[in-house]
């Protein structure tokens, strides 16, 4: 899961940069562009979301082998909540950037 989604980040990574060269060049809309840039940040939240439930797994597993395994190591507890947090951080990216199109609007109008 971890690889298929790093796939999907390199996809949406590149997608993103064909689109804003073809906003550039005005051979796109603001909202394609917009779309492309939080069809990336979902991508990356969902590569953060899988190595946060491979993390949370491999924990559960450790634990459940017991102590007396040699390799029962668990994973360091700061990784884990800097990972819970950029997941949080790109949920909320990603929620700026497709509402970004509709508050443009309103700022114009104040």
């Amino acid at each position: 899961m971890l690889k298929v989604s790093e796939e999907v980040v390199a996809l949406r990574t590149e997608s993103d940069r064909v689109m804003q060269q073809k906003l550039l060049q005005g051979a796109a809309l603001n909202s394609q562009a917009a779309n492309a840039t939080a069809q990336q940040y979902d991508a990356k939240a969902l590569l953060l979301q899988s190595q946060l439930d491979f993390l949370q797994a491999n924990d559960e597993l450790l634990n459940a082998i017991g102590p007396q395994h040699p390799n029962n190591v668990s994973s360091d507890k700061f990784s884990v909540r800097r990972l819970i947090f950029q997941v949080h951080r790109l949920k909320i990216l990603r929620t700026v950037w497709r509402t970004k199109d509709s508050l443009i609007p309103c700022a114009r109008v104040l």
